[in-house]
């Protein structure tokens, strides 16, 4: 029966020790085929020594029981992982629990020590099973099963119930080829997750280079300068599904005003020639302003405590408002203008693929903005010329 047991053993240490190749044969997780290669190691020695064994000899009981202690230390310090969920100091304490397994496994070389050897694997074991929990984070029954039958094994042992204690150490045996076979299909799920992950990454991003892409040839295929904004405000709301669409641009002779150079709003008509006209004052719109401030982009929500959201959609008086994105478009570091997305008809929020693609059009649109309002002063400067050569000479 003995023999049996320990062949058995030896094979069971084996199996977990091919496991742990496969499974950590890379990176830092392969610092524990080291307590599976030493379990594997002293499971053979005392297989070797057993067979060798003719007689009650002392000292080679003495040597297969410290054996027996040194292959449960590497039973469960191959549970052990330190990389995970531990401290640095309950590293110290795992560090410290090895040096005083090995003391205590070395005792037992002593062929008339007086301690049973159960009592020195029950100690390596019950305190290596905290380290298992720990170093874990999180109850994983099939790890914790494996020190555990081992402890309840080598106190039948202790009890003197040998028949049950070979049973038992199997079983323990068992749980932890078990438990390494988990961590290794849970390995294998994760890197699939992962690649799984990085496949949609990598998807997403290629649709929405592709629809940048598109995007900037739409905006750029202008029909003609004065049309230039209308065409900008349309394509921008078709693109990102807003109910309304607003191109807001700093006037150039005040430069703390803004006026409307585009509005798409098709549910009502406005009178896009008489408000070009009309200048607002930018610190009369807080959301504006913060977002000129900042220079960054805002997205709004109504309704929110003094967003002054809704006084901003008077500008193209509109009475309703919404979830607003306010993407400030700037040359050179500078606020030139400002592109709104607003849907205050359907109230769906602004989509964050929509706002990145603002983002990253804002400086295309800048320059088409700017363009726009040299274009504008200049037809002003031509009106005002025009107007005081018709005037009669004195």
């Amino acid at each position: 029966m003995m023999q049996t047991y320990f062949i058995a053993a030896n094979l069971f240490a084996l199996t977990a020790f091919l496991l742990g190749l496969n499974d950590f044969s890379k990176g830092r997780r392969g610092w524990r085929l080291l307590p599976l290669f030493l379990l594997v190691t002293s499971r053979s020695v005392s297989l070797i020594i057993f067979l060798a064994m003719t007689t009650d000899e002392k000292p080679a009981t003495s040597t297969i029981n410290a054996l027996e202690a040194f292959s449960a230390f590497c039973a469960v310090w191959a549970l052990i992982n330190p990389f995970g969920y531990m401290s640095a100091l309950w590293q110290r304490l795992a560090w410290f629990w090895g040096i005083i397994a090995l003391f205590l496994s070395l005792l037992l070389l002593f062929p008339d020590w007086p301690v049973p050897y159960q009592i020195h694997i029950l100690i390596i074991v019950v305190f290596g099973t905290s380290l298992i929990l720990v170093s874990l984070g999180q109850i994983s029954w099939l790890h914790l099963a494996a020190p555990l039958v081992l402890a309840l094994a080598y106190f039948f042992g202790l009890l003197g119930l040998n028949s049950i204690f070979d049973l038992v150490v199997l079983l323990a045996y068992g749980f932890l080829i078990g438990a390494l076979h988990w961590e290794s299909v849970q390995t294998y799920l994760g890197r699939q997750r992962a690649s799984e992950a990085m496949a949609q990454d990598a998807l997403f991003f290629s649709q929405e280079r592709q629809r940048l892409l598109e995007v900037r040839e739409i905006i750029s295929a202008v029909p003609s300068l004065s049309q230039s904004m209308e065409h900008v405000a349309r394509s921008m709301a078709h693109i990102t599904h807003s109910d309304q669409s607003v191109i807001l641009v700093l006037d150039v002779k005040a430069m703390d005003r803004v006026r409307p150079a585009a509005i798409y709003c098709p549910e009502h008509p406005i009178d896009l020639e008489k408000l070009k006209k009309t200048t607002f004052e930018i610190a009369a719109y807080t959301p504006l302003q913060a977002a000129f401030d900042h220079q960054q982009q805002k997205m709004l929500y109504p309704h929110s405590n003094g967003n002054g959201l809704e006084n901003l959609y008077t500008i193209w008086q509109e009475k309703r408002s919404g979830p607003t994105l306010i993407q400030p478009l700037l040359l050179q570091g500078k606020a030139i203008g400002a592109l709104i997305l607003g849907n205050p008809v359907t109230g769906q929020a602004i989509q964050e693929h929509d706002q990145a693609l603002c983002r990253n059009l804002a400086s295309q649109i800048a320059i088409m903005v700017e363009a726009h309002r040299h274009n504008v002063n200049l037809q002003s400067q031509i009106e005002e010329l025009t107007a005081q050569a018709a005037q009669p000479t004195p």
